[in-house]
């Protein structure tokens, strides 16, 4: 269980390590603001970053925590802090899966919703009211 738990938590650790660096929609190159995410400003990033943040560090903690009490003698210990890396992993999990979703949204237009594609019988009753 120990290693099944540090694995995953190393592999969330390194995608969320990932995705932080490779950040969806460049940086600004002008002068005042270079280097800065051009995303920045709008909420769905700003949410990314938080849950991608929270998934990195849960899921180090968990792999720390695994390590420590796997490297310690004392089987005590290691028993009492396995369900804490447990749960952490989950955290991690969940962070990374919403850190997964934000970043998408982040990078995605709004919908512009089209009538005609959308329900071509709407826009045919509309049509007609407006002719009518």
């Amino acid at each position: 269980m120990a290693r099944t738990i540090s694995v995953m938590a190393t592999l969330i650790a390194t995608f969320t390590f990932t995705a932080a660096f490779t950040i969806s929609g460049g940086f600004k190159n002008e002068n005042p603001d270079e280097g800065m995410a051009t995303l920045i400003s709008k909420p769905a990033f700003q949410a990314f970053v938080i849950t991608d943040t929270i998934a990195m560090t849960s899921s180090m903690t968990a792999a720390v925590i695994v390590f420590w009490s796997s490297s310690r003698r004392n089987s005590d210990s290691f028993i009492d802090t396995l369900p804490f890396a447990i749960a952490l992993t989950w955290i991690a999990l969940v962070a990374m899966a919403l850190a997964f979703v934000t970043g998408l949204l982040s990078s995605t237009r709004a919908p512009q919703h089209n009538i005609v594609e959308d329900n071509p019988f709407l826009f045919v009753f509309r049509l007609a009211k407006m002719i009518s």
